[in-house]
This record gives structure tokens, C-alpha cells and sequence, in this order.
């Protein structure tokens, strides 16, 4: 019987008697295997951050004039966008008194200095925001702001120059422009013109304390914009001092203050005292003034004020007797009411026998 013939199962496929090649499909790409990224290749340029819609235009717009040197016109802003996506601002100016010429300057996010200004101008600003893809924004709210007048100041009145000892004190009166910065002070010399002082003179005094009389002088005043006033000229005349005695009517103490008799004193008298914390007043009206005491073996140290201010602790210690010993000199004083005070200390020399303080007079330029 012929032998039984497997019976193929419904699962089971035929091999192939021969394996065919299979054409490419051309229709379908060739697949490409990846490469490794290179570093330094260069990148493709990202796309533009889109700028919101809408593109918002600048809030609160402020401006102030500013009378400094130099001056200038201060401007400050909301930007009111995202700042990520803001690049700058745009200021734009148009004074009144030149309609349509506008100035248009780049500006930080937030706030601009304006330094090229005429005075006496008045001025409309508005700001716009331009965003980082160029995009520039509707105007903000527009402001005005004026700037001053910048006449030079008037030139300063009731110049005064008094040679005193030593130097040349000045004094006139105040001026009162709003925009006053202050005062300068020249010295003429080998034909020409010095000034004196560094920085300008906010007040209405000078002390030159290598002046003398005969010598010109010239005062003017500056505005905070640098202009400056003519000048006014004066010659400094030698001042003659007033001498005042201890028992003068200006004279007042605070404690006992003896007056004792001495033939070598300015007036023939001293006012004495011996208490620590006793203290002589005496008010004056000048630009200088002098301290004239007796030194003894019996004297201690006094403290002397000026407008209340400690100006120095002297010694009146002496071991044979001194009269009209100047124990302190203030020049260049502002001329005008000053009060010295002399207060005895209660120390001072170990040699001294007592520690008393002694006025005898004062000299008064």
C-alpha cells in the first residue's frame, strides 16, 4: 500500500522555491540614518517672538524742567508692555513757539533726560514703545513743559570790602532771583581779573585773608545755568577798630565778675572771675573781633565762643604780669550782629596759683 502522505496543517505556508528580488518602490524615499549633531554647525535663526495684539502704547507720561548746570528737562513713563518683548522708546518733542518741527530722540524703557532745551520755551513731548520685532505703538498722553528764562542775574549791590588784620572781609546784599546759584569773587591783579573762590559762594560774604587795602575787588552773582552777572567793583578801604572796656553796657555775666583796678589795663580795670562755668558776654556788631586779657601767675584757661560755637581754649597763665595781652583773634567774620563768650574753665596751668579768667577789653573791626 502506498505510504500516508502528511497532511498539511491550515496554519502552515509553503516555503518559496526561489527568492525573488523585490524592486524599489521609487516613489517611496530612501531611508536615511541619523547623523550626530555637530555643535559647531551654525543654527537656524529662531523665529520672531510674536508681539501681542494689540501693541499697547506708553501710560503716565511726566515731565519736569530741572534748573541745574545745566539744566534739563526730566521725563519718566509706564512702558505698558511686556518688558521680554520691549526693545526701546521713542520721545518725540515739538515746542510751541516752532510748530512742526519735531525732534524725535531713543529713549530707555522707562525715562529720558532731555539736555537740549532753549529757556523760556515751552515744550509738548509725547512717547511711543516700539517693540523688538519694530513694531512701534499709538502715541501716549502728551504733556507741556517750560523752561525758565535764563536772563543773567542782577549784579550784586552794597559791596563792601573792609581791610581788617589781617586780609580784606566782603560782605553785600543778598540777591533774590529763584534761580540764583550763588556768588563769585575776582581780585584784579597785573591787569587782569582772579577769582578767589573755588566753587560758587552760596553766601553774601567773603573773607581773603592775604588781602590789603587799596586792592580792587569785584563781586558777581550766578544763576544755576552758569550765567553769570557784570560785575561790581570796590576798593578796600582800611577799617579802623573800636575798642570796648569790660564795663560796657554790651557787657553781660553769668556769675560773679569782679571789676579790680590795674594802672597797665586798657581802661584801668579788668573784670575777673573764678568759678568754672562762669561765663562774660559781650555783643558786637562787626567783622572782626579781638580778646584782650591780663596774664598772671593767678590765671587759668578760659573757653571763648563765637555765636555760640567753641572757637578755642586759651591760657591766661602767665609768670610775670602780661596787660592787654591778646588772647584770641576771629577775622573775617560775616558783618552783622556776633555775640563772644569767655568761660572760665576752673584748670590750667599746674604752675598757677588759682585759675581765675580775666576780661579786660574787646577790639572790634
Amino acid at each position: 500500500a502506498p505510504a500516508e502522505q502528511p497532511t498539511a496543517q491550515f496554519n502552515e505556508q509553503p516555503a518559496p522555491a526561489t527568492a525573488a528580488p523585490v524592486e524599489a518602490d521609487p516613489s517611496v524615499p530612501d531611508p536615511v540614518a541619523p547623523q550626530p549633531e555637530d555643535p559647531g554647525a551654525p543654527q537656524a535663526a529662531k523665529p520672531p517672538t510674536p508681539v501681542p495684539v494689540p501693541w499697547n502704547p506708553p501710560t503716565d507720561l511726566k515731565g519736569e524742567f530741572i534748573p541745574k548746570v545745566p539744566p534739563y528737562v526730566h521725563l519718566e513713563w509706564n512702558p505698558n508692555n511686556p518688558p521680554k518683548l520691549l526693545d526701546y522708546c521713542l520721545v518725540y518733542r515739538e515746542a510751541a513757539e516752532q510748530p512742526g518741527e519735531i525732534a524725535v530722540f531713543k529713549a530707555n524703557k522707562d525715562n529720558y533726560d532731555d539736555y537740549d532745551i532753549k529757556p523760556g520755551l515751552t515744550y509738548r513731548y509725547w512717547v511711543t514703545a516700539v517693540s523688538k520685532t519694530g513694531e512701534e505703538s499709538k502715541p501716549s498722553n502728551e504733556i507741556k513743559v517750560e523752561t525758565q528764562v535764563t536772563d543773567p542775574p542782577a549784579p550784586p549791590q552794597g559791596v563792601e570790602a573792609a581791610a581788617i588784620d589781617p586780609g580784606v572781609s566782603m560782605d553785600w546784599q543778598p540777591n533774590w532771583e529763584a534761580n540764583l546759584a550763588g556768588y563769585n569773587v575776582y581780585y584784579y591783579r597785573n591787569g587782569r581779573w582772579r577769582k578767589l573762590n573755588g566753587s560758587v559762594i552760596a553766601d553774601n560774604h567773603y573773607y581773603y585773608n592775604q588781602g590789603s587795602a587799596g586792592q580792587t575787588y569785584a563781586v558777581s552773582a550766578v544763576n544755576v545755568y552758569g550765567i553769570e552777572s557784570e560785575y561790581t567793583k570796590v576798593e578796600a578801604k582800611t577799617v579802623v577798630p573800636v575798642v570796648y572796656q569790660e564795663s560796657d553796657p554790651a557787657v553781660t555775666v553769668e556769675g560773679l565778675w569782679v571789676i579790680e583796678n590795674y594802672p597797665g589795663a586798657s581802661g584801668g580795670s579788668i573784670r575777673v572771675a573764678g568759678t568754672a562755668g562762669e561765663r562774660l558776654h559781650f555783643t558786637f556788631k562787626g567783622r572782626q573781633v579781638k580778646l584782650i586779657a591780663a596774664n598772671y601767675w593767678t590765671c587759668g584757661d578760659a573757653r571763648v565762643y563765637i555765636d555760640g560755637e567753641l572757637m578755642t581754649t586759651v591760657s591766661m597763665y602767665s609768670r610775670d604780669p602780661v596787660f592787654q595781652s591778646i588772647e584770641l583773634s576771629v577775622p573775617g567774620l560775616k558783618y552783622g550782629e556776633h555775640v563772644i563768650t569767655v568761660e572760665v574753665v576752673g584748670s590750667g596751668n599746674p604752675e598757677a596759683a588759682y585759675n581765675f579768667v580775666n576780661v579786660d577789653a574787646f577790639e572790634v573791626w
